[in-house]
């Protein structure tokens, strides 16, 4: 079970509401060039929403240019949206993906290099899931007490290496299936334990795990006494409780612009 994610890396920034602030105000009426800054940046995150909107591809935008009072600016308009992810990396150290309060904006610190995206969802989850292999290890003889596992890892199997080709997703609702101890306990060695974990409050409290194989995850969603109501594996892309909608990111695009135009009228 993933607990909330901590984002300490992101704690510079000092996400804020996403709303007008006394500290905006007074950066810009005291240190203007640090209002300019943030400025810029943000006029090129409208352009960026509006064109991803319109069906460009992702857009990246660098933050190098910002000293530690503009990124702490920047915080404080973009403040933190539904969507948070952990990736463990294979040295040891950790990448992590905060959403900001305009869906399809994405802060993402990446081996130490922080980044705006403008996508639906940042393309290093997908690129950290295309990195695991391919299909299922299935057991030829299953353990005393499975029941119901061989037929869902068969399925699963064959929608993992069918996704590549046909696009099809396939979900395994487990909560609806007779699975016993023992299914379960085969189906989680068979899966294995990938390297992202992803925490979404869009859609209720729901927890996205990557599986240790490609286009494989598990998704669970929980109530607000964070009892388990719903677990199911998933074959396909990022699932869709991650990901942002174009509906969502030309929405985002308008409300950038309403946030600068009166910060910095």
């Amino acid at each position: 079970m993933v607990g909330p994610l901590p984002m300490d890396a992101f704690a510079a920034l000092r996400p804020g509401p996403g709303a007008v602030t006394d500290a905006l105000e007074t950066a810009w009426r005291e240190t203007p060039a640090v209002a300019q800054a943030v400025q810029a940046v943000l006029a090129e995150a409208r352009q960026a929403l509006t064109a991803v909107a319109d069906g460009a591809a992702a857009i990246t935008i660098t933050l190098d240019q910002l000293d530690a009072p503009s990124q702490t600016l920047l915080g404080e308009v973009l403040g933190e949206g539904e969507v948070k992810a952990l990736i463990r990396r294979p040295d040891g150290g950790e990448d992590r993906v905060q959403e900001s309060v305009m869906p399809g904006l994405w802060r993402v610190l990446c081996d130490g290099v922080q980044t705006l995206e403008i996508a639906e969802v940042p393309s290093l989850l997908r690129a950290v899931m295309a990195a695991q292999p391919l299909g299922l290890d299935i057991p030829e003889v299953m353990p005393d007490g499975a029941m119901n596992v061989k037929s869902v890892l068969l399925e699963l199997d064959a929608a993992t290496r069918a996704y590549e080709t046909t696009g099809r997703e396939v979900e395994a609702n487990l909560t609806l299936l007779p699975m016993t101890p023992v299914d379960m306990e085969v189906l989680d060695r068979a899966i294995g334990v990938g390297p992202m974990s992803i925490v979404s409050l869009g859609y209720g409290n729901c927890r996205v795990d990557a599986c240790a194989r490609r286009h494989l995850w598990t998704v669970r969603y929980y109530n607000t006494e964070d009892t388990q109501i719903l677990n199911a594996v998933f074959a396909g892309d990022v699932p869709v409780s991650v990901r942002a909608t174009l509906e969502d990111i030309g929405e985002a695009a308008e409300r950038l612009g309403e946030i600068t135009a009166s910060l910095f009228h």
